[in-house]
């Protein structure tokens, strides 16, 4: 298993209103989790709750739906 560490969002370019504005809209959106990295960090995580955070996903084309809610967010700052 690998593991990676954990940075806060600032050490990845971005800033806490983007990533608290994804939160909000994966949460309103049912989405079940959601991991952002950028040089080997953990930038961004979210999980519904603990079964979706221990679970196995499948992850067919969620990078359309992870590239909508960026979007999103980007556009509620």
């Amino acid at each position: 298993m690998i593991a990676f560490s954990n940075a806060n969002p600032q050490t990845g370019g971005t800033d806490n209103t983007i990533s608290e504005n994804m939160r909000k809209s994966m949460k309103k959106d049912g989405i079940l989790c959601g991991l952002v990295m950028r040089n080997e960090h953990i930038i961004f995580e979210y999980y519904k709750n603990k079964k979706a955070e221990n679970g196995i996903h499948h992850i067919n084309s969620s990078t359309k739906s992870f590239t909508s809610r960026v979007q999103k967010a980007l556009h509620l700052h």
